[in-house]
């Protein structure tokens, strides 16, 4: 399977602070062709540093990426990486809710992250970002029937929001219009590091090429319907990002319009049949610009793409927010081998880095760097890779 991303994010217009976190990782791989990760996270907006919450965890996922990805995914399972996704949250929420208590500060931040491998999929997901598919023909969205069945032509939503509303709703006690407007909708019933414990939803299922997932704030979705995100993100056809982008900027300035209050972001990771990327994406679309800031103030961090002809070797390739470590060590070091340690050392130096968006120049210059082999395995070309955060502070212990 193929994929092609793209996230948009907005401060809003009353909020100072944008406490959402977006990361997205697209992958080439030797043994396993492409593989993609997506994470969204809402910091607490009730809650003081509810950015340098969501920050951090979004670096976890980054971190994990790069570490498993560089290794060989050979070892792991969708099984396996879920139960990796679950304890790291756990760690995470832990390291946060310790943080948070040394300097008498409460923060914290919802978490709903995608793993696309092959035919499957994994999410693991606490609070009320959501993640959804949508489809234009039958797809078996689960391992488990009984959960959720396939649907044509439709979007479902594959978390559940760990809500009072939502649970009140779920035992009969509410009605979802009563929901909707009730006093308590914000109310979370566990959140990384606001709860003493979590226990994450995780949510295994196959795809199918032509899948569209979409990830969220609930920012995004209060005042959208879902037949609107569906009827505007699905039609697109694979790989074409300048109208993704468009598609994405026009939901956003929307939801403005329409009285949102809180920070607004979107992502959406679209599936094709492998090799499809060769042959559709980016033709006849100039260079774009980065046109995303670390403070926010841009709406949209987009794939920059190259125009390409069919079996071009040229990659698509985004770079907004922290420079990445593998093309640092592939420029650096090239096709020298590293050990572990090494890797883990350029990472932690990487991490200490603040945010900052790439600039074109940088972004041309990754684009020619050569692949890098780590233990005799041919380590892939990141093929998308968008951060968009917003704190220079992250809790490292």
């Amino acid at each position: 399977m193929d994929y092609c991303a793209l996230a948009v994010t907005d401060v809003g217009t009353r909020k100072q602070t944008n406490q959402d976190g977006i990361c997205i990782r697209v992958a080439d791989t030797k043994e396993h062709g492409q593989v993609a990760m997506a994470v969204i996270c809402d910091g607490m907006g009730g809650l003081s540093k509810g950015e340098v919450a969501s920050t951090t965890v979004v670096r976890a996922f980054s971190d994990w990426f790069e570490r498993v990805v560089s290794q060989g995914l050979s070892i792991y399972s969708t099984e396996e990486v879920s139960e990796a996704w679950r304890r790291m949250l756990k760690e995470e929420n832990q390291k946060i809710l310790e943080f948070g208590r040394g300097i008498h500060v409460n923060m914290g931040t919802t978490c709903s992250a995608l793993f696309l491998t092959g035919n499957e999929y994994v999410i693991v997901h606490v609070g009320d970002t959501r993640i959804y598919a949508l489809m234009g023909e039958r797809h078996l969205l689960t391992r488990d029937p009984s959960d959720m069945g396939g649907m044509e032509g439709s979007i479902r939503q594959l978390t559940a929001d760990q809500t009072y509303v939502a649970r009140e709703v779920r035992l009969g006690n509410m009605t979802p219009e009563q929901a909707r407007t009730h006093a308590k909708r914000s109310v979370l019933l566990q959140c990384v590091g606001a709860s003493r414990e979590v226990e994450p939803q995780v949510v295994l299922g196959e795809v199918r090429a032509g899948m569209v997932f979409l990830l969220c704030s609930d920012g995004f979705r209060h005042v959208l319907s879902e037949e609107e995100m569906h009827e505007n993100f699905y039609p697109v056809d694979f790989g074409d990002v300048g109208r993704l982008e468009k598609k994405g900027i026009k939901l956003v300035e929307l939801v403005k319009e329409r009285g949102e209050k809180d920070n607004i972001s979107v992502a959406v990771v679209q599936c094709g049949e492998a090799g499809q990327n060769g042959r559709t994406i980016c033709e006849g679309q100039e260079a774009r610009r980065n046109k995303w800031e670390a403070c926010g103030s841009q709406k949209v961090g987009m794939a920059v793409c190259k125009k390409q002809k069919a079996g071009s070797e040229e990659d698509v390739r985004a770079n907004v927010g922290w420079r990445e470590k593998l093309w640092c060590m592939a420029k650096n070091r090239k096709r020298e081998r590293m050990s572990e340690q090494a890797m883990e050392t350029a990472l932690a130096a990487e991490m200490k880095r603040p945010a900052k968006s790439a600039s074109a120049a940088e972004l041309e210059q990754t684009a020619e760097l050569p692949a890098l082999e780590l233990k005799d395995i041919e380590i892939t070309k990141i093929l998308q890779s968008i951060t968009m955060v917003h704190a220079n502070e992250v809790i490292n212990h």
